[in-house]
């Protein structure tokens, strides 16, 4: 029997339902917010608000939250690989123990952030401010930092 008016209806319903299971097959393990972000590998969120969110252990490979208020977050075991966070706001977050491996975090505030384990193998760090910042046990070889040294 093949797709006539008289069943467009079904075809229609059909369509809603592989469209539905297609989006939670693709978000599967994302997280949206309030804000309309979906935070995945590769996602785009600029200027989010993300201040207190947990995100322990998530997976952001290369997302770009440039100018993005991630104060108080909790990033502990994340892994951040490639993320862009120019100009964002990371005081008081907590990314311990977080892969943070070429990231870009120019002119980001880390002030009191815990970066304890952290690796910032290749990160750039230029005009990042590390005022309070626990940076023990803290992987920089090869991050780009002005004279070598930790923005206050």
């Amino acid at each position: 029997m093949g797709w006539t008016s008289k069943n467009t209806p079904r075809l229609r319903a059909l369509q809603l339902a592989a469209g539905f299971a297609l989006a939670n097959l693709l978000l599967a393990g994302c997280i949206t917010f309030l804000g309309g972000c979906v935070l995945m590998r590769g996602t785009i969120c600029t200027g989010g608000n993300l201040a207190k969110a947990n995100l322990a252990g998530i997976d952001l490979h290369w997302a770009d939250l440039t100018g993005s208020d991630l104060s108080g977050a909790n990033l502990s075991g994340a892994d951040l690989e490639g993320i862009v966070l120019l100009n964002a706001n990371l005081a008081g977050a907590n990314l311990s123990n977080a892969n943070l491996r070429s990231a870009d975090l120019r002119n980001a505030d880390l002030t009191n952030a815990n970066v304890t384990g952290a690796n910032f193998l290749r990160a750039d760090l230029q005009n990042a401010r590390t005022t309070g910042a626990n940076l023990q046990d803290a992987n920089l070889q090869e991050a780009i930092m002005p004279n070598g040294t930790m923005n206050p």
